[in-house]
C-alpha cells in the first residue's frame, strides 16, 4: 500500500494518493507506536508522568508507524515536479521498524545488447536488523520501471533467493540479483545528462518477536539503473 500511494503522488495522482493516505491512517491506529504515542498524550493530560515515560520508551522500541515516511513525502512533495523530487541515483538506503534495507545497483556488460537496446543490470542488497527483536524475511514486492515510459511491472514471491532469513538483533544478510530491461532506441538516442534507464522500488514483509506475532513492510527505497559512459557500454 505504501509502494502505491508512492507511485500515485510521483505520478500526480493526487485523488488516489489521498485515499490510500486515508487507509494507511487507519492501518497506522492499529500500530503499537500509534497506540503507545495516544497513551502518552493521555498519561500526561491526566499528570501520570512515570507510565508517560514508559509509553515513550516503548514508541522508541516500536520505531515509527507503518506509513509515516511515505505520508510524509505525499504531504511534503505534491506539485514538485519529478525531475525535483528524485535523486537519480545507483544507491538507496532506508530504514523501517528497525528493519534497514541498502541497495546498490550496477551494469552488466557481459550480459548486454546495447545495439538492441537491452540491457541488464545487477544489485546488491543489505538488510540489517538494527533493532531489538529478531525478524524474518518472509516475502518480497518489487515495482521496476523502464524509461521514458510510465509503465511499472510488479513482481513479488516468497523470501529472497530462494530463502526467508531469520535475522537477530544486529545481523546482516546480503544477496545479489539482477533486472533485464528492454529500452527503446529513441530514448537511448537522446539520453537525458543523468544516463538512467530504469529504477527499482518496493518493500520486503517481515514477521517479529519470538512467535513472529508482528507482520510489517520494510521500505526498499528507490534506486537507478545509470548507463556508464558511451565508451563503456
Amino acid at each position: 500500500m505504501e509502494m502505491r500511494m508512492r507511485l500515485a503522488v510521483e505520478s500526480e495522482n493526487f485523488g488516489e494518493a489521498a485515499e490510500i493516505r486515508d487507509d494507511l491512517r487507519v492501518m497506522r491506529r492499529k500500530d503499537p507506536h500509534v497506540r503507545a504515542e495516544e497513551d502518552m498524550k493521555k498519561a500526561v493530560e491526566e499528570e501520570r508522568y512515570s507510565d508517560a515515560e514508559e509509553l515513550k520508551q516503548e514508541m522508541q522500541r516500536a520505531g515509527p508507524p507503518p506509513g509515516s515516511q511515505v505520508e510524509d513525502r505525499l504531504n511534503t512533495l505534491a506539485g514538485i515536479s519529478r525531475k525535483d523530487k528524485t535523486a537519480m541515483l545507483p544507491t538507496s538506503d532506508a530504514t523501517t521498524n528497525g528493519i534497514r534495507v541498502q541497495v546498490r545497483s550496477f551494469y552488466n556488460r557481459e550480459e548486454s545488447i546495447p545495439r538492441d537496446g537491452r540491457f541488464l543490470f545487477g544489485y546488491n542488497v543489505t538488510i540489517t536488523n538494527t533493532g531489538d527483536m529478531p525478524c524474518q524475511v518472509v516475502s518480497r514486492q518489487w515495482y521496476i520501471k523502464t524509461e521514458p515510459d510510465d509503465r511499472v511491472e510488479e513482481v513479488s514471491g516468497t523470501g529472497v533467493v530462494g530463502r526467508q532469513p531469520v535475522l537477530e538483533k544486529g545481523e546482516t544478510f546480503s544477496y545479489a540479483s539482477a533486472c533485464p530491461l528492454s529500452v527503446p532506441g529513441d530514448y537511448l538516442n537522446n539520453l537525458p545528462e543523468s544516463r538512467v534507464v530504469g529504477s527499482m522500488e518496493g518493500a520486503y514483509t517481515l514477521v517479529s518477536g519470538p512467535v513472529g506475532q508482528e507482520v510489517f513492510r520494510a521500505v526498499i527505497d528507490r534506486f537507478c539503473f545509470v548507463l556508464p559512459d558511451e565508451d563503456s557500454l
